[in-house]
């Protein structure tokens, strides 16, 4: 097994158990953040066909009185919805992001504290352990819901891109040879940029770690 497979499937463990953790936390604030998800990605495509179908409509019915007008009022009631839900989703997200936030901040907290009760001494008295905890103690809830959001990001993303490509397609199919290999570097780049960054996160732990040390010993009224 090479390394990108074991990457992708650690990556996919990863998603399942935050989906996991965030639904057994409030499953109706997780249903409605995934809800607001698939709306925004929808909304795009919606706005394409909104503005293509108006056009037509237009186009095909000038000057014909009240048939112009039964033509074009469909499209004008989809704009509508669609403006709606533009303005609305976005206050909705933020809401179900927040709340979501503060649950799993308790649950996770609280699961942490019980967790380090039942430990020995001898584990804080590992370095490695210690990097653990520090991460741990990071805004646990902080991390997670941030990895909920910017997987949240991504499947967006991905239903916006196929809504798009999916109405280009079917207006002109030849446009998906010009759009595939474009999309590849894409992808290829801001996947390297992501690992790197987690990378580098990673990795500075027992600097800070080292560094909350000596400030506390050396600013401590006990220690001094």
């Amino acid at each position: 097994m090479n390394i990108s497979s074991t990457n992708t499937k650690q990556l996919l463990s990863n998603i399942w158990w935050a989906a996991r953790l965030i639904w057994s936390t409030n499953a109706t604030l997780t249903l409605g953040l995934a809800v607001s998800a698939l709306l925004r990605g929808i909304v795009p495509a919606g706005v394409v066909l909104f503005a293509r179908g108006l056009i037509n409509a237009f186009v095909g019915h000038t000057g014909k009185g009240p048939d112009a007008i039964e033509a074009v009022l469909p499209w004008l009631i989809l704009g509508l919805v669609l403006a709606i839900l533009e303005a609305i989703n976005p206050l909705a997200e933020n809401f179900f992001i927040q709340r979501l936030q503060d649950d799993v901040n308790l649950k996770i907290t609280a699961e942490i504290l019980e967790h380090a009760a039942r430990l020995e001494v001898a584990f804080f008295e590992d370095s490695r352990m210690r990097e653990m905890i520090e991460r741990a103690q990071r805004g646990p809830a902080d991390h997670c819901i941030k990895f909920v959001r910017e997987t949240e990001g991504a499947i967006t993303n991905l239903l916006q891109a196929l809504g798009l490509v999916g109405i280009l397609v079917a207006i002109k199919p030849l446009i998906l040879l010009v759009l595939a290999p474009s999309a590849i570097p894409y992808l290829f780049f801001h996947w390297r940029l992501s690992k790197r960054s987690y990378l580098e996160e990673y990795l500075r732990t027992p600097k800070r770690r080292w560094t909350g040390y000596f400030v506390s010993l050396l600013t401590n009224r006990n220690s001094v």
